[in-house]
């Protein structure tokens, strides 16, 4: 698996894991508002992404939410997880990180195929005609 692999993983993981915080920021996390982790609302609730970098030496990626940061050890493959006075919340290890990432993106899956039932079971009123096209005109 390569770093930008990992590293996505690291991200979807911190997005799950601030879904099971409930709070304000919970609105926009993937288990009430499944989206895409490119789509706005996530990038939203990740306001800055950077490198960690100390003494020249790469150590991995830092998250910054209103209320969390995280911090992605590429070398440890470790996520740990901070509120916003600096206090460490947890700390995650490779197989969290995955089991968390994969959380994250089943519960991706249930929201697009509810969607795709959704379109199934309400069918445009005009024949032939897609509702998101009748509703452009």
């Amino acid at each position: 698996m390569t770093n930008s692999q990992r590293q996505s993983m690291a991200r979807r993981c911190f997005l799950h894991w601030i879904g099971e915080q409930g709070g304000s920021e919970s609105a926009l996390a993937p288990q009430n508002d499944l989206r895409k982790e490119t789509d706005a609302s996530n990038q939203d609730l990740i306001l800055r992404e950077g490198m960690v970098i100390r003494e020249d030496y790469f150590l991995g990626r830092r998250f910054v939410t209103e209320s969390f940061n995280a911090i992605w050890f590429i070398e440890e493959d470790q996520l740990k997880i901070f509120d916003d006075s600096g206090k460490v919340l947890q700390v995650m290890q490779r197989e969290e990180i995955n089991q968390y990432a994969a959380a994250y993106d089943a519960a991706l899956t249930k929201s697009e195929s509810t969607h795709m039932e959704q379109e199934i079971l309400n069918p445009s009123d005009s024949v032939g005609e897609p509702s998101h096209l009748r509703d452009a005109a």
